[in-house]
Order: C-alpha cells, then sequence, then structure tokens
C-alpha cells in the first residue's frame, strides 16, 4: 500500500490558529508496534497519528472523555506497546464509550483510503476545500477527516483549545463540517453561525437519529445539509444524500441488503478486518456481510431510512450508550442498576438509572463511565418488581417522574 503521505495527488495542510501548515508525521513508534493515544484533538495528536500510520506503527485510539481508568483497562486489552501479528492491521479503534469492555475494531490502510476515495465521490473534498475537524480523532468520523485530507491534498482545520464549535465555525469559516444533531441544534440558534454554514459547500450531518423539524430547519435557513448513515466497521460513511436529493444512497463499492428481521447488512472494501479478542480476529461475517444491528427500510424512492437499534443501546449526543455494558460496568462494583433511555431535546436520548433504593451513585459514576454514558437521574425501583421490570416499562415511569426533557447538560 506504501505510504499513507504518498497517496494523494496534492500535498494535504493542516490549518492552526489561522495559520496554514504543511501536514507532516512525527512519531518514532516502530513498524508494527501500537501506540496507544488517549488526549484531545490538537497539532501534536495529529502529527503523532500520521507519523505512525506513515512509518506503519498501529495506532489506538481512545475517547479523551473516558475516565483514566477506563481508558487503561481499554488499552492493555488493545495490547498497546506490543507487536501486533494481524495481517494489515493499520488501526484500532473502539466501537463505543460507553460499555465495560468496548469492542476493538481493526482496520487496514486500505480500508481507511477506500472510505475515502469513496466519500470524495460523492462529497467534492479538494486541494481549495478545509474541513473543520468538528469531531474527536477516536471517532471514525473523525479520523476519516484525515484520510479524506491526505488523499484530496485538502485542508484540514483544527479548532483553538477548548474552543466552542459555534465560536470555531465562526473563526475558520470552512468549506465542509460534520456534526452530529446535538451539534446542529446549537448552532442553528445563532444566525450568525447559520450564515456561516450557509456559506459552506457541504453540512454533514450524522452520528444517529436527527429529528426532521432539525433538518427542515436547517436547509430552511440554506444551509447546505446532507444526511449520512456510517459506523466504526465501514470506516465510516455508508449511505449518504447526494447534492440536491433528499434520501441516503450507498457509496461507491457498499452493498446493501435487508434482512427478515429487518436488519441491515453490509459489504465493500471499506470494512473492518474484524475484532481483535486475545489477540485473533473474531469475524463476525456471513459471506462477507456485516449485520449493523440497525433496523432499517431500503427501496429506489426513499433510499435508506434508519429505525433504531435490534438491542437497546442508544445514542446520546452522537455518542453510543449501551445500557447493558453501563449495568455492567456498576455490577463490577457491587452496585445493582437499570438504565434506560429517556427522551431529551437537546441530546435525543440521555441514560438514566434506578436503584432498588433510589440511591445515587455519581461519585462511582465519574470513576469508571465517560460523562455522556454516566446517568443524569437516579430512581428508585417499584418495591414490588424488584430488578425483573420490563426495561421498556422503566422508561415510561421515568419520563413520567422526570417530565418533560431536556434533562439538562451532561455531567462533566
Amino acid at each position: 500500500m506504501g505510504r499513507l503521505l504518498d497517496q494523494g495527488s496534492a500535498s494535504p495542510r493542516l490549518e492552526v490558529d489561522g495559520r496554514s501548515l504543511p501536514m507532516r508525521g512525527n512519531c518514532d513508534v516502530p513498524a508494527g508496534v501500537r501506540a496507544g493515544f488517549h488526549e484531545p484533538n490538537s497539532p501534536r495528536l495529529v502529527e503523532q497519528l500520521l507519523g505512525a500510520l506513515d512509518r506503519g506503527a498501529i495506532p489506538v485510539l481512545a475517547h479523551p472523555r473516558w475516565p483514566a481508568i477506563f481508558a487503561a483497562d481499554a488499552m492493555q486489552r488493545a495490547g498497546v506497546g506490543e507487536a501486533c501479528q494481524i495481517e494489515a492491521a493499520a488501526t484500532l479503534l473502539f466501537t463505543s464509550g460507553s460499555t465495560a469492555a468496548p469492542k476493538i475494531v481493526v482496520h487496514s490502510l486500505a480500508a481507511h483510503l477506500a472510505a475515502a476515495h469513496a466519500s470524495a465521490e460523492r462529497v467534492p473534498f479538494g486541494p481549495d476545500h478545509r474541513w473543520l475537524l468538528s469531531l474527536p480523532l477516536c471517532h471514525v468520523g473523525g479520523l476519516s477527516l484525515l484520510f479524506r485530507t491526505v488523499v484530496a491534498g485538502a485542508t484540514l482545520v483544527l479548532p483553538e483549545p477548548d474552543e466552542r464549535l459555534a465560536d470555531a465555525v465562526l473563526r475558520t469559516r470552512p468549506s465542509h463540517v460534520s456534526l452530529v444533531a446535538t451539534q446542529l441544534r446549537e448552532l442553528l440558534r445563532q444566525p450568525r453561525v447559520v450564515a456561516v454554514l450557509a456559506a459552506c459547500e457541504v453540512v454533514l450531518l450524522g452520528g444517529g437519529p436527527c429529528p426532521g423539524e432539525l433538518v427542515r430547519r436547517a436547509l430552511d435557513a440554506g444551509v447546505p445539509l446532507r444526511r449520512t448513515y456510517g459506523m466504526t466497521e465501514m470506516g465510516s460513511q455508508i449511505a449518504t444524500e447526494p447534492s440536491g436529493a433528499a434520501r441516503m444512497v450507498p457509496l461507491r463499492g457498499v452493498d446493501l441488503r435487508i434482512d427478515e428481521a429487518a436488519e441491515l447488512w453490509v459489504r465493500g472494501p471499506a470494512r473492518f478486518l474484524g475484532y481483535l479478542v486475545d489477540e485473533e480476529l473474531e469475524l463476525p461475517f456471513v459471506d462477507g456481510w456485516f449485520p449493523t444491528g440497525d433496523l432499517a427500510t431500503l427501496d429506489d424512492e426513499a433510499g435508506l431510512e434508519i429505525h433504531g437499534r435490534r438491542d437497546n443501546q442508544f445514542v446520546s449526543g452522537g455518542e453510543n450508550v449501551q445500557p447493558e455494558a453501563v449495568e455492567a460496568a456498576f455490577a463490577a462494583r457491587g452496585i445493582e442498576v437499570v438504565v434506560v433511555a429517556v427522551a431529551d431535546e437537546r441530546y435525543g436520548a440521555r441514560p438514566v438509572a434506578f436503584t432498588v433504593d433510589g440511591a445515587a451513585h455519581g461519585a462511582v459514576a465519574e470513576q469508571i463511565l465517560p460523562s455522556y454514558a454516566r446517568p443524569v437521574a437516579w430512581l428508585e425501583l417499584p418495591a414490588t418488581r424488584g430488578l425483573k421490570l420490563r426495561r421498556a416499562e422503566l422508561r415510561r415511569l421515568a419520563e413520567a417522574r422526570l417530565g418533560d426533557p431536556p434533562l439538562g447538560d451532561p455531567p462533566q
């Protein structure tokens, strides 16, 4: 496959504090060895990732909002500092920040580049374009921008440390932006920001469900919004709206099918190699097809529409939260809880916990869970029903007790 920085036809650039700099790599981790990163976006992180990928080291990316103990466990399971024997492995990404043991997704460089090329065909991105890095690089949606920038010879724009997204949009005036629904909702409240978004070439909206009224508000304001659907296991984008078409269709090379249970299956050149489990690849494929766990419909007129999960996972502010895994994290510390998703106007959904006595365990949550997976309210289980109460019933009970959303900001 060759060196990463040789993959584009023009030299990619990094924009920092208004200065456009050549994008260079710098990493001293040897080829084939796993290099761990647990830090927020920064020029240094971009430089380290590029250096690792260019020399054949294997980045392992943990979410910067993960508690230290959570990240350390994930890095240990991923084998940071050790040589990797998985042939063609280029990156190790975690599927979610909400689980006690998040799955480790193994991608090849060929898969990342295939995703970048397919994205460029659907969303033109070239040397004169500037994409704002509005998502963490540990997310495949953020990391994919690094590959797209290299392939296109374009510019990746970095916000300043701790800069609010709205301020970064106003200051940098990018040509391309990727947003989740929570970010879009906040930006649409500010007319000056809306004007900048309306001047963009493309504003991609993904990362989970988005209310139709929010999409309509953006389009009515002139924002060139295009919905997109993707996942870590497919290198980010799977299906994206073409310009001027209000329906998501698969990118080049991506095949989709819906099974008898209405679950979406995918395959294509950007598909991951498998999950890393005890230094071996677990292959969750059937004849090359990967089951997404998402319920969907697909037809020529409406395109692809996602209707939720087969399991209990939900999206909160663009982050995946798996209730059973949050419960398992507490159970490991002797705390029995049941977690449900409660609708929230700002974040889409938020986790609420039930305990037998209604006791709150916020201090423990701060130690073991990222902020977006921590319960925002603690309620008492009905005394006669115990922990066998169905999750759907508990969700309705939580909504009745808590009243109308929103529930407020997540714990920091």
